[in-house]
């Protein structure tokens, strides 16, 4: 009798483990869509897979629930056999996925935890190593458990599960996260991420050169080019990251004219109030939205406030947007990567003081003046 209540209790510490995985999975997933929408894309075009790009959106939002209810039905005993199978086919498909993934990094960050937790495929695929292990003894004994809900709680459970989590996923597509883990979260002095401590590492870069002679190539360290005579030609140098060092949270916050005019010290350093506008692809964007931004551009006008939109569209899309669409505000260019960080909508609006970021809305919350006025009373 001991021995057997011992290994039930293993049996639904493990059980309680991987479910509490797979809800915090899904759940910081599903709370920003968008930034599981982004990642699929880019696992989309590393694979030469974008005829899928479309529907990225779907397959986020269908992905993260299927996680989420993973989880509730193993944590709350819902259906657990049919659950327990479920999740040890999840693990079975993307164990050697991440796997594949971690060799060839076509995409440095997994995305398996959102924003929440940074996570290169190596330690994403050892981390599934630790799940699959600890999730074998479960399924081993899935036709021992035995759910104490009768069958109409468990249908109620997975019911509500499946309504709330659609529900929050649809807010947050057509608002803001609820919970933001991005660098530039409100509150955040956007300096401060993009510094580096002192004393942090550096990324750490082998180098060797490659020179020819007729049809011979050879490759060589720094060290041994007094080996060689004149009668190899340099081709050209190659470097390695050998060891990865600390990289600053904001590292690519900049925004340039099409002129070459960098105005990034204007936007972090500018003591008043700076109004940025983000529209990562103007091709994608919300046309509503763009000339709703129209009476905030008015307002930072009328008030002497700088404003500014940041896009990774083209000059020649920048060109037909502002004609098409008489948007009077002045572009600057930026990494597309940037921009759908800083702000989870296209378009979106920040507003800013002293590098410090106060306010974000999305284009269907953009702020009347009214709400403007008393967020710049100071």
């Amino acid at each position: 009798m001991k021995i057997n209540n011992t290994k039930n209790l293993l049996l639904l510490c493990c059980r309680i483990v991987v479910g509490l995985v797979f809800v915090f999975s899904g759940f910081v997933k599903g709370i920003d869509p968008l930034g599981t929408t982004y990642k699929l894309t880019d696992y989309f075009n590393a694979f030469n897979m974008g005829f899928l790009e479309p529907f990225s959106l779907a397959f986020s939002i269908l992905l993260n629930m299927s996680e989420f209810l993973l989880g509730i039905g193993m944590l709350l005993g819902v259906f657990q056999r049919f659950f327990i199978s479920m999740a040890s086919v999840y693990m079975l498909i993307f164990t050697p996925l991440t796997f594949v993934l971690a060799i060839y990094n076509p995409v440095t960050d997994c995305g398996c935890f959102g924003d929440a937790i940074e996570m290169t495929n190596w330690q994403t695929f050892f981390k599934n190593l630790v799940i699959v292990a600890i999730l074998i003894p479960v399924f081993l004994n899935r036709n021992n458990i035995v759910s104490s809900l009768s069958a109409k709680k468990q249908w109620l459970i997975t019911a509500v599960a499946v309504t709330g989590f659609l529900f929050i996923s649809v807010q947050t597509y057509h608002h803001l996260p609820y919970i933001d883990f991005r660098p530039y979260k409100e509150g955040t002095y956007i300096p401060d991420g993009m510094t580096i401590p002192e004393g942090m590492p550096t990324d750490s870069f082998a180098y060797s050169l490659v020179y020819k002679r007729g049809d011979e190539l050879k490759e060589i360290a720094l060290d041994e080019v007094t080996t060689l005579d004149s009668t190899w030609q340099w081709i050209e140098t190659k470097s390695k990251l050998i060891r990865r060092g600390y990289h600053p949270p904001i590292h690519d916050f900049s925004f340039t004219s099409k002129h070459g005019e960098n105005i990034t010290d204007s936007i972090l350093y500018d003591t008043s109030y700076v109004f940025l506008a983000i529209s990562h692809k103007l091709n994608k964007a919300n046309t509503k939205g763009l000339e709703n931004l129209k009476s905030n551009y008015n307002f930072s006008r009328n008030n002497n406030y700088k404003f500014y939109l940041g896009t990774a569209s083209t000059n020649e899309e920048i060109d037909f947007y502002t004609s098409e669409y008489q948007l009077p505000f002045n572009f600057y260019t930026a990494d597309n990567i940037m921009l759908k960080t800083v702000v989870r909508a296209n378009p979106g609006l920040v507003l800013i003081k002293n590098g410090t970021i106060i306010k974000k809305w999305h284009h269907n919350d953009l702020p009347e003046n009214e709400e403007l006025q008393q967020l710049t009373r100071n």
